[in-house]
């Protein structure tokens, strides 16, 4: 993997199953590696069936069924260890840290066995 594509979309509700099909397909189409929703308008209830849809990890801080919450979803290929999961009560945001290491090497481009 040479680039994380990341992607915010403000949703204005995705409680009907034909938008989140299509905007899920979208997604997987442009192959987005993460992607943050806002304005999902999703429940708790919801979360098991999307995620299902969705096919890769899903965290969520929901609203009502009317407005507010917020998601991230990560392609079914991207794994990271989350450390702290904090969502909003009241839908507004989410919080999810989560571990990366970035590691950079330079090595000689012979084989070179004292390296």
């Amino acid at each position: 993997m040479n680039e994380l594509n990341i992607i915010s979309y403000n949703a204005r509700g995705l409680q009907g199953n034909k938008k989140r099909r299509r905007l899920f397909s979208y997604f997987h189409r442009r192959k987005v590696d993460v992607i943050v929703i806002q304005e999902t308008h999703s429940l708790q209830t919801d979360e098991l069936f999307w995620k299902n849809k969705w096919g890769g990890n899903a965290y969520f801080s929901h609203g009502t069924n009317d407005s507010c919450g917020v998601c991230i979803l990560f392609k079914p290929s991207l794994n990271f260890d989350v450390v702290k999961l904090k969502p909003h009560n009241l839908g507004r945001y989410i919080l999810l840290d989560i571990l990366v290491a970035l590691v950079g090497v330079y090595s000689p481009n012979s084989d070179n066995p004292n390296f």
